[in-house]
């Protein structure tokens, strides 16, 4: 069994509502999300799990300023130092509209970190964790740019954009997930808006200029956990053996999410063949 946190839009950087703490030199509301990130990871060691997923949105610009940066890093390097598994999926706040440019956390991947895996593509790697064996599928924001530079999808409107994009995610998935072990532990870490999530008050998602991806494409072979990003209200759109989470933003983004409850999920996978799935 893999024990594991589940993290999704961290929003480092978001600042609003917030002022300077002059011992600090930060903006309060950074403070207030870091702690909450802090938390997660004071929990992950404790436990201790095996892997911290991180479902997209790390940032809050795609841009981060180097404060921003130094701060997401010193976070990592204690998870590394504990011997704790980190995987990153960029989400819509870490990925760029152009296509070939980097992402927000492109550098942790550059940077050969050990324990560190950035998954940018739809994909799946086999990570060791101290507990065994860990199946990963990666499940990242896909950008309208990405299709745009081809030509046959240069000149479609917006909605066979969108069409086109949950086509090739609905391709890709049961193709990658076919090939998993079925005696290993597999988690999917994805960003990406599932029909039937409820959204609630949030207002950093453009809502209908995201690819809205069934309940049913997410039924996927060999996978134990579903750990969704993109979403900020904590909620479970599929239950069961198999669940669909989006753990929800870590921190309130404004005061139309006070009544949420925010942090992370917990969870733990086992390999689909032993638990009867």
């Amino acid at each position: 069994m893999i024990k594991l946190i589940h993290l999704a839009d961290v929003h480092i950087g978001m600042e609003n509502y917030g002022r300077l703490n002059p011992e600090t030199g930060l903006n309060t509301r950074l403070h207030d999300f870091l702690d909450t990130l802090d938390e997660a990871i004071a929990r992950a060691i404790a436990e201790p799990v095996d892997a911290v997923v991180i479902a997209g949105d790390v940032y809050k610009s795609r841009d981060p300023s180097p404060t921003h940066q130094r701060e997401l890093a010193r976070r990592i390097i204690r998870l590394i130092k504990a011997d704790i598994q980190v995987i990153i999926v960029p989400g819509n706040h870490d990925t760029p509209m152009a296509a070939g440019r980097a992402t927000s956390v492109d550098i942790f991947r550059e940077l050969e970190l050990p324990n560190v895996t950035v998954m940018r593509r739809i994909s799946s790697e086999r990570i060791q964790t101290r507990s065994g064996p860990l199946q990963v599928v990666a499940l990242p924001w896909l950008t309208k740019g990405t299709l745009l530079s081809h030509d046959e999808f240069r000149n479609l409107p917006m909605d066979d954009l969108l069409q086109q994009m949950a086509t090739i995610i609905d391709e890709a998935l049961p193709r990658i997930c076919g090939n998993l072990d079925p005696n290993i532990p597999a988690v999917l870490v994805g960003h990406a808006h599932v029909f039937g999530a409820r959204v609630g008050a949030e207002r950093l998602l453009t809502l209908g200029n995201d690819p809205m991806l069934n309940a049913s494409m997410l039924d996927l072979p060999n996978v134990g956990y579903y750990a969704m990003g993109h979403i900020h209200k904590h909620q479970a759109v599929v239950t069961g053996p198999r669940p669909v989470v989006y753990a929800g933003s870590i921190n309130r983004v404004d005061f139309s999410e006070e009544e949420e409850k925010k942090g992370s999920c917990w969870s733990s996978s086992r390999p689909a063949r032993a638990s009867g799935r």
